[in-house]
């Protein structure tokens, strides 16, 4: 070969090495950069999610506090003003002046009664003085007196103490469970049983109808929003929620939390 050929083959072998490099470094370039993107992308999600549980959390917190002060006005202006009223009636009926009177006493203390139930369901004193189970216990108690449904609740495994916000949360769950089994399964049972390990695994379960749990999730109505607040609050607790329903044998719901943050 020619020292002319055998320069321009080795001028040629460095170019196409060089361009060779070159595009080996642009695709290089492009994975990274597109790892990049995906990473950021990541972080920015997260940062979403974090600070929309941060805003979900304030605003239940916002609410608790709302319903607190709600409780202590109701207990403690209403309820006296009408202990009161009811106190003052006391020796005019006694007196014998009539069956207006007795019904106007009578009304009078199913309204103090309704107003210490609202009182209770918005601020539960012995979730705070005695614990998660107490609480639910006397909840479904109260419910099964009433007469509108029976309710059982069974427990099991050592109970393990969860944090005071945790528990509020986990009590408004069973609070809002319960609450939509009463006014849409038909049941005259429920079950709320409290198994705990190293997590905490809430089972409520009623003989009702049972529903279409999508169709309810998706409803604009008050139903809905009850579903929606049971899965925000299931969420913020990092808890998983199962639902099972089989027309017409009734409904079930399952959730697994952990009894840690």
């Amino acid at each position: 070969m020619e020292p002319r050929q055998l320069d321009f083959v080795i001028m040629f072998s460095i170019a196409t090495a060089v361009m060779l490099l070159l595009a080996f470094s642009i695709i290089l370039f492009v994975i990274f950069y597109q790892k990049r993107i995906l990473s950021e992308q990541l972080k920015l999600k997260l940062l979403e999610a974090e600070y929309q549980q941060k805003m979900l959390q304030a605003a239940l917190e916002s609410q608790e506090k709302e319903r607190s002060r709600l409780a202590s006005d109701l207990h403690d202006s209403v309820g006296a003003m009408l202990s009161t009223i009811r106190l003052s009636l006391h020796p005019v009926v006694k007196a014998g002046n009539g069956q207006p009177l007795d019904q106007t006493k009578q009304l009078l203390d199913e309204t103090i009664e309704t107003v210490r139930r609202i009182s209770r369901d918005l601020l539960p004193t012995g979730l705070e003085k005695f614990g998660l189970t107490h609480a639910v216990r006397e909840m479904c108690e109260r419910i099964s007196s009433s007469g509108i449904i029976e309710v059982q609740v069974t427990e099991a495994g050592e109970r393990i103490e969860m944090d005071k916000k945790r528990e509020v949360l986990v009590y408004r769950i069973v609070q809002e469970i319960v609450n939509n089994a009463i006014r849409h399964s038909k049941a005259s049972l429920l079950k709320v049983t409290l198994v705990w390990s190293q997590t905490l695994e809430l089972i409520i379960q009623d003989n009702g109808e049972g529903f279409d749990y999508e169709g309810f999730k998706n409803h604009q109505g008050k139903s809905g929003l009850g579903l929606y607040n049971i899965e925000t609050r299931a969420s913020l607790l990092g808890a998983k929620l199962d639902f099972d329903t089989v027309f017409p044998k009734g409904s079930q719901f399952t959730l697994k939390i952990p009894t840690a943050a």
